[in-house]
């Protein structure tokens, strides 16, 4: 099965309704809520049990059966707001209030007084999860820290969303101004809260929601190198959060993660992507024009050098860009020559050439230095990417893929795919600019752009892209990624969604619990259990007696680290792969979690590989990691994409094998179909500087 973020939901009614009293405030003036402390003065003076606000004129607040001084709440809300008006909701009539927020008012109650030993806070209608180590201090006050927010979208899909917050002080000597949005950590409580407009807090004890300089915060969504490391990733901490609500909330409300049974994989066609470099580097003279002409930048340009003669047989030049040329310029960041007030040389181009810059600020200088001195000059991800692009660039100038065999796919007619871009014009209007290429059977490609609305005839095609935008962009949980199609009387739309894949989370954690590396267990126990091994595998008894041995010299009780080392399961596959079953069904030690094996990798299957399936006239699909490429660690979550058909034929499966390449996400597969890359390349050429 492919679990997804999607919930599906039981509530409770008559408990809720019997424990709980739920208000509607509601407002006339058009403008948010967060400009006014209505969804503080809840929590703040009132202890409410949770607070709800997803947009527009109404929020939502819980209190304990009984237990509002209604007439005072009415006068606080009107100092803050004279028009807001207070209802009471009758919960068990159908239409009382919409099930998403419904929902979302009991998972807050998470963060409720009562239940201040969990990690929870319900600030500003939001539910958001703190962790002690995602502070950071100076001289034991706060500076920045980062929260996940939990949110739940009107379809039920569950998303986790960081969010930054910044000392006061410091973003106005960073920013020169902040947010008057502001926010505390109470003096008499210790709680984090909204900072209402009587307080007296100075810029030092007071927070905006902002990160300082360019760095964000990140926390993986999958991290499954230790169960320490799993219980801190989006994946261990939204299992966290589901046995909660089990646990504190279970007579309230039931969750469930939903999923689909019926999918397909996609098998990839090895010979579709020309992996031969060296040939298609061989088109052009390579050019390496050192900017920076600085000892540092020296070393990268002597190991490209040596790269490109070592692996790809091609001869190298130094100098200034040139048309006819590939050409790597090696600078530093955009960041970096504007805090300098230096000219950016982002900014020259050469007409007609094809140029990629090599970032040193990018590279592990390290690497590049020894790999002089030992003579090796490996290629690195980060420099067959820069490959990677400049044959692309080299693709759109010549009007014809080569870096792909499209002859291979069988094409019988001509496939063209539009990208929308949205920008802001000079009057801060919203407009949106067609970029559209078409690609003839041979490969051969022509590109051309169109502006949304001009022109007064427009002809069939453009008014078919048009209408097909329009039609599908205004969903509110859709977003239009682009347009393919053979004949525009039929277009296939791309969408992202809210939805994500999620792997099977609570297999997992049991898994990382029971070989968690820093459990120590007494090591004649499992001298015991390989004592019986031995008897009942005669055929491992060589081997089992090394591990005994090994076993024997650690100080007991000994990590479950210490004892995996010992099994060597990488020097002893088959053996160590049976005896820690053993020992695990035996005594209910698990020494290697083994999540990457056959009989495991099930578990991560809703993060591997391409997947499709069909569900109500439509196509879905979705982009996960490489399974041959797969690390213990995974950064983003696999967003679901949904594919809608105008004309109402669906053939999608035409279009998978353009995602099964790894020359647009180096050593990983491509999330669209891959011309929309080089859509993107004459997009950023055409807009680098608006």
């Amino acid at each position: 099965m492919i679990l997804s973020n999607k919930l599906n939901v039981e509530f409770k009614r008559e408990n809720i309704d019997r424990d709980f009293d739920i208000y509607r405030v509601t407002k006339e003036a058009k403008e948010n809520y967060y400009s006014s402390n209505v969804l503080d003065i809840p929590n703040i003076m009132f202890k409410a049990k949770s607070v709800v606000y997803t947009f527009g004129n109404d929020c939502f607040v819980m209190f304990g059966e009984g237990m509002l001084e209604k007439e005072r709440f009415k006068e606080e809300l009107a100092r803050e707001r004279p028009d807001a008006v207070i209802q009471k909701i009758d919960l068990m009539k159908d239409n009382a209030i919409y099930p998403n927020v419904l929902a979302q008012l009991i998972f807050n109650t998470l963060a409720s007084p009562d239940r201040r030993s969990l990690q929870y806070n319900n600030i500003t209608g939001k539910l958001l999860y703190e962790r002690a180590g995602w502070m950071t201090s100076r001289k034991g006050v706060p500076t920045t820290f980062y929260m996940l927010r939990f949110r739940l979208t009107k379809d039920f899909y569950i998303s986790m969303e960081i969010e930054t917050y910044s000392n006061v002080h410091d973003v106005i000597k960073y920013y020169k101004k902040a947010n008057t949005s502001q926010y505390v950590f109470d003096r008499e409580s210790g709680r984090f809260r909204k900072k209402l407009h009587n307080d007296d807090y100075g810029p030092k004890e007071s927070y905006v929601k902002r990160s300082l300089g360019s760095e964000h915060n990140t926390v993986y969504f999958l991290d499954f190198t230790s169960y320490k490391a799993f219980q801190n990733c989006k994946v261990g901490i939204y299992g966290q959060f589901v046995q909660d609500v089990r646990d504190h909330l279970g007579e309230y409300i039931e969750i469930e993660n939903a999923g689909y049974e019926d999918y397909e994989s996609f098998q990839p066609d090895a010979g579709f992507e020309n992996r031969d470099y060296s040939s298609m580097l061989g088109r052009h003279p390579i050019r390496i024009d050192d900017v920076e002409g600085t000892e540092e930048s020296a070393i990268y340009c002597k190991a490209a050098v040596n790269i490109f003669r070592k692996h790809y047989g091609q001869e190298v030049s130094i100098g200034e860009a040139q048309k006819g040329a590939y050409n790597i310029r090696v600078l530093r960041n955009r960041e970096y020559y504007k805090s300098l007030g230096l000219d950016d040389p982002y900014g020259k181009v050469v007409e007609g050439a094809v140029v990629q810059h090599m970032t040193i600020d990018d590279v592990q200088i390290e690497k590049f230095e020894k790999s002089i001195k030992d003579g090796r000059f490996e290629v690195s991800s980060v420099f067959e990417k820069i490959i990677q692009e400049m044959l692309i660039k080299d693709d759109i100038r010549e009007g014809r893929i080569e870096i792909a065999d499209w002859k291979r796919l069988g094409y019988k007619q001509a496939w063209t795919f539009v990208r929308p871009w949205t920008y802001r014009d000079d009057t801060n209007r919203m407009k949106v600019k067609f970029y559209r290429i078409r690609i003839e059977c041979d490969g051969r490609f022509f590109i051309d752009r169109h502006e949304k609305g001009e022109g007064f005839l427009l002809d069939d095609e453009w008014e078919a892209i048009e209408n097909a935008y329009d039609s599908h962009n205004r969903m509110q949980d859709r977003a239009v990624d682009g347009l393919a199609y053979t004949d525009f009387r039929n277009i296939y739309v791309i969408m992202s969604t809210d939805q994500r894949t999620m792997p099977h989370f609570e297999q997992l954690e049991e898994a990382l619990r029971y070989s968690d590396k820093e459990k120590k267990v007494p090591t004649s126990i499992i001298l015991d259990c390989a004592e019986r091994f031995m008897e009942d595998c005669e055929e491992f008894r060589d081997k089992t007696e090394i591990f005994i041995e090994r076993i024997k010299s650690l100080s007991s009780p000994a990590s479950i680290k210490d004892i995996n080392k010992m099994l060597d399961m990488r020097g002893n596959k088959k053996f160590g792969k049976v005896m820690n079953q053993y020992i695990y069904e035996n005594i209910g030690v698990m020494i290697n979690s083994c999540l990457k094996s056959k009989e495991n990798i099930w578990k991560l299957t809703p993060m591997l590989d391409i997947k499709y399936f069909r569900k109500y006239g439509r196509f879905y699909y979705f982009i996960g990691t490489k399974k041959k490429s797969l690390k213990q660690s995974i950064h983003n979550a696999c967003l679901l994409r949904e594919i809608a058909a105008t004309g109402g034929q669906m053939d999608f499966e035409s279009l998978m094998p353009l995602m099964a390449v790894e020359f647009v996400r180096n050593r990983q597969y491509t999330v669209v179909p891959f011309p929309f890359k080089y859509l993107n390349e004459v997009i950023n050429s055409d807009n680098m500087y608006c």
